[in-house]
């Protein structure tokens, strides 16, 4: 857990540079350390294997790169997901609230204005840090509360038109 705090608070530029800084003197310090234990004239003689094996690498690398930026992006697509399903239910939860009694539906707002401040102040900048927001679990689980105490049988009913889904009193 410390390497990831530590990794997230490096800017990505400097451990971009700092791990090919690594790898390169890696690669190039095998290179010196074989060039030394064999010598360059019975190097010479392994020449073309070397070339075989360096393209079998390649392509796999290639395969196992591919195989990264597929997950990669499938987990962009369900955060994408997860973010488009809870936009639509405060959405839905909004469009609700003016089907309660006035002070329910002005009470029911004000949560859910409080929960998505919450969720851009303090949740979006905690999940960047890998860790959770407090805050925003609060204010989500009044917002839950309020929804739990809501008086159903006092909802008003209004007839809604199904193609544009308004509705009118």
């Amino acid at each position: 857990m410390p390497l990831l705090r530590a990794l997230n608070t490096i800017p990505l530029w400097i451990l971009i540079v700092g791990l090919l800084a690594v790898f390169e003197l890696y690669s190039v310090g095998l290179m010196l350390l074989a060039r030394r234990k064999w010598g360059i004239d019975r190097l010479k003689l392994n020449n073309e294997i070397a070339g075989f094996k360096f393209s079998v690498i390649g392509v796999l690398y290639a395969v196992l790169l591919a195989f990264v930026v597929i997950a990669v992006w499938e987990n962009y697509n369900a955060t994408e997901t997860a973010i488009r399903n809870e936009a639509k239910a405060v959405g839905n939860m909004a469009q609700l609230s003016y089907a309660l009694p006035e002070s329910q539906g002005e009470e029911m707002r004000r949560l859910l204005d409080a929960y998505v401040k919450e969720v851009q102040q303090s949740e979006w900048g905690t999940m960047a840090q890998g860790l959770p927001s407090k805050a925003a679990a609060d204010a989500l689980a009044h917002l839950t509360q309020a929804t739990i105490n809501m008086q159903v049988g006092q909802m008003r009913i209004w007839p809604c038109s199904r193609k544009r889904y308004i509705c009118w009193q």
